[in-house]
């Protein structure tokens, strides 16, 4: 929220919600990938 300067967390979170799910998997997968190979 700060780094984008918005000053509501609202703001920040309508914009961008639908980018997470995404953003989670990608985690997940890289993590994955250093655990397991």
């Amino acid at each position: 929220m700060k780094t984008l300067g918005h000053s509501q967390i609202g703001l920040t979170m309508n914009t961008y919600a639908h980018v997470l799910p995404e953003v989670g998997r990608e985690a997940v997968d890289a993590v994955a990938k250093k655990l397991f190979g």
